[in-house]
């Protein structure tokens, strides 16, 4: 087997998982909206696996023997829980596409520098493929990688019932009171960037 694709398998996913890291001559795994929470350290012995989506998930970290994937030229772990990556993912010089968009990162890896990447993605509506990455100390013992997209923040939806409401009250508070001191459009922008950052 080489290419695996695993589809919303519920709470046996993890299990699953594990057993499946014991193909070693797996190449491609695509294991997206499956609401897991972590990936096995097993996952470190798949040396031919190439290609891991793991996106819509629960991910919060990678375990460290990800690096030991060292023919993997594509990661994509977008829209998970991550708030930190391997320091050594830098180990993984095959990669060339890497797509972290809406995690929860601070910063990337220093070791990031020792890869040729084509694309690194932080953000959905990014416009370019690469960034411009700035180092930084962030202890005298770690030095880092950040840039403009760099703290991510989650956003938070907000359903439609709730701006229609919100708007029905603005309406209402409108004609009633006759106010017209700030306009819908920034009342309804100041209540979207409030539960933005919540």
């Amino acid at each position: 087997m080489s290419v695996l694709v695993f589809l919303q398998n519920g709470q046996d996913s993890f299990n699953l998982l594990f057993t499946f890291t014991r193909l070693s001559a797996l190449e491609e795994m695509i294991i997206n909206d499956n609401t897991l929470n972590e990936l096995p350290s097993s996952i470190g012995l798949l040396r031919n696996l190439n290609t891991l989506i793991a996106d819509h998930n629960l991910l919060k970290e990678l375990p460290h023997s990800i690096c030991s994937c060292v023919s993997l030229r594509i990661l994509s772990l977008a829209d998970n829980n991550i708030r930190q990556l391997p320091e050594d993912l830098g180990r993984l010089t095959s990669l060339k596409v890497m797509n972290f968009s809406n995690n929860i990162l601070s910063y990337l890896p220093f070791s990031l520098t020792q890869i040729e990447y084509k694309s690194l993605w932080l953000s959905d509506n990014q416009n370019r493929p690469i960034l411009q990455l700035n180092s930084e100390l962030r202890s005298p013992y770690q030095k880092v990688l950040t840039c403009v997209l760099l703290p991510q923040v989650h956003f938070l939806p907000i359903s439609s019932a709730v701006l229609y409401n919100y708007f029905f009250v603005i309406d209402q508070r409108r004609a009633c009171d006759g106010l017209f001191g700030a306009s819908a459009c920034q009342q309804a922008q100041i209540f979207v960037s409030h539960f933005q950052h919540r």
